[in-house]
């Protein structure tokens, strides 16, 4: 993939991770932290796997964030958990995933040292810097200890199968891009409009 040929792309993988905070996150739904965070590294892996390069994760969880405040305006929006995620992947990406050394089993591991480690750092950031009383009981441990464990095993296994899945995509899609540039970049930015409509009006 081409960086600048193909930037909507990065621009599309924010777009979804932000509708599916805005969207699944405004739902109540048993153990939402763990769905909304397997997504988001779904997304960041398939992201990082196009384009294996330092700073795309930054990318797209700042387009994201973007998405979230403009739908549900900056009071409204909580960013620690993804953004605390998108670096975590950053970080772990950043080392073991290199343009030379691609293998699909690293993007299991940095989803699951991300997940693992977002879940554990949020929830002594939340006891131990903020003082929030309703982090010093059975909810700490059950955030770093259950559900930071099933959220790195389930991020590992959707991120390895997503990017197994759009490996044979790639090169049909180099042959089209290459045949009707535009129609293929108009149809991503009216997919990119759409979801920002959508999470605007739904939100």
């Amino acid at each position: 993939m081409n960086f600048k040929r193909d930037f909507l792309w990065i621009v599309l993988f924010g777009t979804l991770i932000g509708l599916n905070e805005t969207l699944l996150g405004g739902m109540h739904l048993p153990n939402k932290s763990i769905i909304l965070s397997v997504i988001t590294v779904l997304l960041l892996s398939m992201g990082r796997y196009l384009f294996p390069r330092i700073g795309i994760s930054l990318l797209m969880i700042a387009v994201a964030s973007l998405y979230k405040i403009t739908d549900l305006g900056l009071a409204g929006c909580k960013l620690e958990g993804m953004v605390m995620l998108g670096v975590a992947f950053e970080v772990f990406a950043s080392i073991l995933i290199r343009k030379t050394t691609i293998k699909f089993y690293f993007f299991a591991i940095v989803s699951f040292l991300a997940g693992l480690s977002t879940f554990m750092v949020f929830a002594l950031m939340q006891r131990y810097v903020f003082n929030n009383e309703y982090w010093f009981g059975p909810k700490f441990v059950e955030h770093i200890f259950i559900k930071g464990p099933i959220t790195a095993v389930s991020g590992a296994l959707f991120s390895y199968l997503g990017v197994m899945a759009i490996k044979p995509l790639i090169a049909w899609y180099n042959v089209v891009m290459n045949q009707k540039p535009y129609i293929i970049q108009s149809m991503i930015g009216v997919f990119i409009i759409g979801f920002w409509f959508l999470g605007y009006f739904v939100a």
